[in-house]
């Protein structure tokens, strides 16, 4: 039994959704959902595209659902190995990672809005 659900844990790993993509004047974001049971789970890179130095932070990312509910990233996201992690961007520098959302609803909009005024959002189909 222990077999099938490894089994079946990396068959989930290798789905995911198609890569969606934005820019704004000073950022580019990619991201993807991958697939989970319990809770949003989205791969994202961001990327430094302005000439000056950006601190990218986890905590200034969520997502809006079909009802427009805004969700702020999970506690989940830091014990997850692959997080997304806080860090400062040099020009053209790119972070990459996973934050995780405590929803399992259709994800509408993934948003990244910081105190600097950064901003750049990303529409998924529904």
């Amino acid at each position: 039994m222990i077999e099938k659900v490894e089994v079946a844990e990396e068959a989930l790993k290798e789905i995911i959704t198609e890569e969606k993509r934005g820019r704004s004047d000073n950022l580019e974001l990619a991201a993807r959902e991958v697939p989970h049971p319990h809770y949003t789970k989205i791969h994202i890179s961001i990327k430094n595209v302005s000439d000056e130095k950006i601190y990218i932070s986890p905590l200034c990312f969520s997502i809006l659902t079909k009802d427009v509910e805004r969700i702020e990233s999970s506690d989940k996201t830091f014990a997850d190995k692959e997080r997304l992690t806080g860090k400062e961007l040099l020009p053209n520098e790119e972070n990459k990672g996973i934050l995780i959302f405590d929803i399992k609803e259709l994800v509408s909009r993934l948003e990244y809005k910081d105190a600097f005024g950064n901003f750049i959002s990303i529409d998924f189909s529904l």
